[in-house]
């Protein structure tokens, strides 16, 4: 199985470069994998700060990729996530997160057009890859949802809850408003979770009355 990790669908920051934010992106994201040289150096250099929920995330991931590294026949497991997350995975664990990035680590990229980019549309995109299992690490409050888009996108026996234990953390500097603190995500989950059912609910009640 993979791992995916979604950090509240974005608690993407502005990168504060000479170059423009957008300028070095579109430039990094060729890169597909987050691998030092090509991507998480000059990140690193802009002083790219991801906040605390993508490290948090970052670090569960480890956690779980790492657990069997002891043994012989070890290998990572196949870790998806937005770009982000990679990058203070990158951080946590730079040797060991080179040693593996080019086999088992992809980042998942902003779309050049600048549309934002869903927890379903993040899903899908992952299920084009040739992994069929996933386990999902999560925010604690977002994870209900995360797992029941995924069982949607990839199907109820492949989908997962991950092992670890993830706090309710939010971002204050985040420039996705409903992501700041709880009460706002909270709003905001609550929404999201009917819009994602919506079209289930007006199936069940065509059958029901036709």
């Amino acid at each position: 199985p993979r791992v995916l990790l979604d950090d509240i669908a974005g608690f993407r920051r502005e990168l504060n470069v000479h170059t423009g934010r957008v300028h070095l992106l579109q430039h990094l994201q060729h890169a597909g994998a987050l691998h030092q040289e090509a991507v998480a150096a000059p990140l690193h250099q802009a002083e790219f700060d991801a906040g605390e929920v993508n490290r948090t995330l970052a670090r569960a991931c480890y956690r779980l990729a790492s657990q069997d590294q002891l043994t012989e026949s070890y290998a990572p497991y196949q870790v998806t996530g937005q770009w982000e997350v990679m990058y203070e995975l990158w951080k946590h664990k730079p040797e060991w997160y080179e040693k593996y990035s080019h086999w088992f680590f992809s980042a998942i990229w902003p779309k050049y057009d600048g549309e934002y980019l869903t927890t379903r549309g993040m899903l899908e995109l992952i299920r084009l890859g040739p992994s069929q299992n996933a386990v999902i690490v999560a925010q604690a409050i977002h994870v209900a949802r995360c797992l029941r888009v995924a069982d949607q996108v990839f199907g109820c026996d492949s989908v997962s809850k991950a092992t670890v234990d993830m706090p309710n953390l939010y971002d204050a500097a985040s420039v996705q408003p409903w992501t700041r603190d709880q009460t706002s995500f909270i709003t905001y989950e609550k929404k999201a979770r009917v819009f994602n059912e919506l079209p289930r609910w007006l199936q069940n009640l065509v059958r029901h009355f036709l």
